[in-house]
């Protein structure tokens, strides 16, 4: 993975445990513990009760623009399922976003989905497909 992505895209947490290629991400100062598939060219150099920085992938099924209910991620404890949270960074030509939800997440959308209802700086929330992943960061 590259090392020149953008300081807003970088999550930062525990690993909680490891286990089958998944990691339990947990989100300090919050409740979260987000599982987590590791990238499957991606070596994890790094253990349980390490502090850890990298990007949180996700292919959301469609973005929709939000007036209000704050940024979260559901469930709490497990894979991300529901995300909502404020977007930072718009890309339609690379059909992604990122937003800053419990962690910041970067986000691939479908092909049909609809880019002028994404405005940095808004609330979206979406579904996102099983399968959400964490590449290290150095």
């Amino acid at each position: 993975m590259s090392t020149n992505i953008a300081d807003h895209a970088i999550a930062e947490g525990i690993i909680e445990s490891i286990e089958d290629g998944e990691l339990m991400l947990k989100v300090p100062g919050t409740d979260y513990r987000l599982r987590l598939h590791v990238g499957d060219d991606d070596t994890l150099d790094a253990g349980v009760g390490d502090r850890v920085r990298g990007v949180v992938n996700a292919e959301a099924l469609r973005i929709h623009p939000a007036s209000g209910g704050g940024r979260f991620v559901e469930p709490t404890i497990g894979a991300p399922r529901i995300v909502a949270g404020t977007v930072l960074e718009a890309d339609a030509a690379q059909r992604r976003i990122v937003i800053r939800t419990a962690v910041p997440m970067t986000l691939k959308t479908m092909p049909e989905q609809d880019f002028s209802v994404i405005r940095e700086g808004e609330l979206v929330n979406c579904h996102v497909r099983s399968g959400a992943t964490f590449a290290l960061v150095s």
